[in-house]
């Protein structure tokens, strides 16, 4: 999987500092995988980077560090691989595509609902797209405004 949010965080640096202007560009490079085949997800490194996977598809839709600066732009993906990096392919790479990944008959009702389609926004727009509700094999786990009491354990 990739930690894409390395770009963002820390793409100035190993551009500027570690890794010099040619290899510090090609850091997190999940476009290269999607461009031959491989089944690519992407991930957070909590507490290095708190779990956010709207933020992480806005930088590897954008590829833009802390600083605003492009790095390795044509390393770029769609919306649309960024959103099966985070189902699909994801799912696959836990060897649970049978049950999660996609919404189909037969699987786990696990899903977000979002205030706006990634796929339809300005890319620069991904990260700031609010979350309306999330359920989870079939129940709403959190709803935008509304206070739940945890599950017993």
């Amino acid at each position: 999987t990739f930690f894409v949010t390395h770009v963002y965080n820390y793409g100035d640096l190993h551009r500027d500092v570690f890794l010099g202007p040619e290899r510090g560009s090609r850091i997190s490079a999940i476009k290269r995988a999607f461009e031959k085949g491989i089944p690519a997800a992407m991930h957070d490194d909590a507490p290095v980077a708190l779990p956010n996977p709207l933020f992480n598809m806005w930088v590897a839709v954008n590829r833009r560090t802390r600083s605003g600066n492009a790095l390795g732009p044509d390393l770029r993906i769609t919306p649309r691989q960024a959103l099966a990096a985070y189902t699909r392919e994801a799912a696959y790479e836990f060897g649970m595509e049978k049950a999660i990944g996609s919404l189909e008959p037969g699987k786990l009702a696990d899903f977000v609902v979002l205030a706006e389609d990634p796929l339809g926004v300005v890319p620069n727009h991904i990260k700031d797209i609010r979350i309306i509700a999330t359920v989870m094999n079939g129940k709403v786990t959190y709803e935008q405004g509304a206070m739940y009491e945890p599950e017993p354990r």
